[in-house]
């Protein structure tokens, strides 16, 4: 769900600073709502809580498989693997009233699962700047976290935009990419993040040209 990717992207960054401060094991990850709410806005109160306590819940209830097929010696073969699940969760939380229809959160931990943990560990997992996300709508956000990934500050990346839509997620005709794309671009050049999008080519073929401007890594406050 929308609503949950920043969760998701708050949980990576506290898993890479765990790794950066040497821990082995996968750390358990202490749950803060009102650190979530001061991070990416909203009013604190027992609704919103149960929003972040969904969002960990379906997190916790994914698993990671993997699937392959291939053909050796004039046979053809299907491989399956279940690998686990992307985290475990816990949460505490309290009725302490009669009268009170919703639970407070009491207090709650996130523990990487071990696929998610050894790729945070290896490099393949990396948490991005979180300050910006609360600035930006939901493609804005996957654009974002995209481009972070595939490019560094002051680079240049290209790709196809038959490519780009899945990943953001965006579905719309060649002829409207510019139409629908502007507004998320804008965001992120306010932003100070995107410096400048080209377009090259027509119809299918259609590829971006994005450029990101400079800027200095920024430490985390904790």
């Amino acid at each position: 769900a929308p609503e949950h990717y920043p969760y998701w992207l708050w949980f990576l960054d506290r898993c890479q600073a765990a790794s950066e401060h040497g821990e082995e094991k996968a750390p358990a990850i202490r749950l803060d709502p009102v650190e979530l709410f001061d991070m990416f806005g909203g009013p604190k109160g027992g609704a919103n809580y149960a929003q972040i306590d969904e969002a960990f819940e379906r997190f916790s209830s994914m698993l990671i498989r993997n699937r392959s097929a291939f053909v050796m010696k004039g046979k053809s073969y299907e491989d399956k693997a279940n690998l686990g699940t992307l985290c475990f969760y816990r949460s505490w939380r309290a009725k302490p009233h009669k009268d009170q229809g919703l639970f407070e959160f009491a207090k709650g931990c996130v523990v990487p699962g071990p696929v998610v943990w050894s790729s945070v560990q290896g490099g393949y997992l990396k948490s991005i700047p979180l300050s910006p996300i609360r600035e930006l709508s939901y493609v804005g956000q996957r654009l974002y976290t995209y481009l972070s990934k595939h490019c560094r500050p002051g680079g240049e990346f290209v790709i196809s935009a038959s490519k780009l839509l899945p990943k953001i997620p965006m579905s719309c005709p060649s002829d409207k990419l510019k139409y629908k794309l502007g507004p998320h671009h804008e965001q992120l050049g306010k932003l100070g993040f995107l410096a400048a999008v080209d377009f090259e080519g027509r119809g299918r073929d259609v590829k971006l040209v994005l450029s990101l401007i400079h800027i200095s890594e920024p430490t985390r406050p904790y």
